[in-house]
């Protein structure tokens, strides 16, 4: 249970916390959470206790953290493709290592100058 609740956690904070890293992905691009899964209880009730490598995805990208557009799916289903592409080097950079680690598995900081290596060799 004590999972579950940081994944709800989570949710909460990259919808509602401007600060958080993942903000301008969520809540700046007016993804929120239903009124419902303010209480814990209710996400729980909803969605059952998070299985194990799972993690909480949206069915619909576009659309709200709510009973009918989520699921628990395991994490390798779930690599994140940004809404749309960065236009500048630095962040495409950064989603390049991101995506490349998560094939990998590695941490993205391995995968720095892998990275930059493909990106110059198809530019």
């Amino acid at each position: 249970m004590k999972l579950t609740l940081k994944v709800w956690e989570r949710m909460l904070m990259r919808c509602n916390d401007r600060t958080h890293t993942a903000w301008q992905y969520f809540g700046g691009r007016g993804v929120e959470v239903c009124e419902r899964w303010y209480n814990f209880e209710n996400f729980i009730a909803d969605m059952g206790p998070r299985p194990s490598n799972h993690t909480l995805e949206r069915i619909n990208r576009r659309g709200n953290y709510e009973p009918t557009n989520c699921q628990w799916a395991q994490k390798r289903e779930t690599a994140y493709i940004p809404p749309e592409v960065p236009k500048d080097r630095a962040n495409l950079m950064q989603l390049l290592r991101a995506s490349i680690a998560r094939i990998e598995n590695k941490k993205p900081a391995l995968v720095k100058s892998s990275a930059r290596r493909r990106v110059s060799h198809t530019a």
